[in-house]
């Protein structure tokens, strides 16, 4: 992310697939395959706005460059990755556990 100042133009808009079936948590869902977004990555398509799974980008995208969802046509420019959010806590997938065994000597 660099450090430059954003502007409004630069604003894109997205429109997000909802699984309202879950009681109390909405979950994002790919607009292609309804597979929850979680800790996949995920790509937004400029023209449509649509929000899809990367690997649905690789399968169905790629190969014809146009959107799955509305027909349109795409440029290289207009698959842009989308970042997940940083808690602090520690990186998904990266996380190493070691045994600790103290011993009296």
């Amino acid at each position: 992310m660099s450090l430059d100042e954003m502007k409004l133009k630069h604003l894109m808009p997205v429109k997000f697939e909802w699984d309202s079936s879950t009681e109390g948590k909405h979950k994002v869902l790919c607009a292609v395959t309804k597979k929850e977004i979680s800790h996949h990555r995920a790509v937004l398509l400029r023209p449509s706005g649509q929000v899809i799974l990367e690997s649905c980008v690789k399968d169905m995208v790629l190969p014809t460059m146009t959107c799955p969802v509305t027909g349109l046509k795409l440029r290289k420019k207009d698959v842009v990755q989308l970042q997940a959010g940083g808690t602090g806590f520690s990186a998904h997938s990266t996380v190493e556990a070691k045994k600790y065994r103290p011993t009296m000597t």
